[in-house]
């Protein structure tokens, strides 16, 4: 039952995120932390974005902006591997606290606590109408990709920031999906190089 019901989730999330270009990893990382361990889900939620960016860039990756692709993904890369690399350290951490309950230990690590916070907080921020329409200035986009890396190491969700950021780049619908598309799927194999211990 776990099974079907992640596979529903990761089918249903990736339609829906489609034009918003962010969304999917708030969504699958909270699916995926109710089934197994913070630093496994998220990098699960990594697999399942690359898959559903590979399929997307397929379809998608030949109208791609290559120079912004560049000036955003680059820089993601190394920010990747560093909050993958965090999420590693966090991970091997001890419990912070723990309680009983029904004849079990209960308690979150580091890890889970910092990933708790910040998922929060990306999902209370892209419930906001002010924040769905915030764009940054071109200049910014090494920034961006910087933190969209990070964050997308950290925590599995990488969306919000890479949309603030590519917004105002100047690029139409059909060649914003797509160079978000090629971005994302950069950023997903920063992530998977820390990980892919973890879903061996």
């Amino acid at each position: 039952m776990a099974y079907v019901a992640i596979g529903l989730v990761a089918c249903l999330a990736s339609a829906l995120t489609l034009y918003s270009g962010f969304g999917l990893g708030t969504i699958l990382l909270a699916a995926f932390s109710v089934f197994f361990p913070v630093p496994v889900a998220v990098a699960m939620t990594a697999v399942v974005h690359l898959l559903n960016n590979l399929f997307k860039g397929s379809l998608l990756g030949r109208q791609a902006d290559w120079r912004i692709v560049a000036r955003f993904g680059l820089p993601a890369i190394p920010a990747a591997i560093a909050g993958a690399t965090l999420l590693v350290y966090l991970g091997s951490t001890s419990r912070i606290f723990e309680w009983e309950a029904f004849g079990r230990l209960y308690g979150p690590s580091a890890a889970g606590i910092t990933i708790g916070t910040l998922m929060i907080v990306f999902a209370a921020l892209e419930l906001q109408p002010w924040f769905q329409r915030l764009a940054a200035p071109p200049r910014l986009l090494p920034l961006g990709g910087l933190l969209t890396g990070f964050f997308g190491g950290l925590t599995g969700q990488q969306g919000a920031f890479r949309s603030v950021f590519l917004l105002k780049a100047g690029l139409e619908p059909a060649r914003f999906i797509a160079t978000g598309v090629l971005v994302a799927v950069l950023v997903t194999f920063g992530i998977l190089t820390k990980n892919e211990e973890r879903l061996a």
